[in-house]
């Protein structure tokens, strides 16, 4: 079992989507450090502009170079099979 008062950062793979959206947004309401990675990322379209003014850092694909830089806690990623 995770204890999660132990937990600081989180990054979100496929941030972009529905589900990793809202996960982020209430991971910094919980006062969580976040950051996201998304392979659509673009900082001019929703939803990543909004997460951005939120205080959210996101990167382009999977952000490993920038998690081999920072210590991430808790690593969370959505999935969804091609159409």
């Amino acid at each position: 079992m995770i204890d999660i008062s132990k937990i600081e950062n989180v990054h979100f793979i496929g941030i972009g989507g529905t589900g990793m959206n809202g996960l982020a947004q209430l991971a910094l309401l919980n006062n969580f450090n976040v950051s996201g990675s998304d392979r659509k990322y673009d900082p001019l379209l929703s939803p990543f502009k909004e997460l951005e003014k939120m205080g959210i850092k996101i990167f382009l694909d999977n952000g490993s170079f920038e998690l081999k830089k920072k210590y991430i806690n808790s690593l969370q990623y959505g999935y969804r099979e091609k159409e």
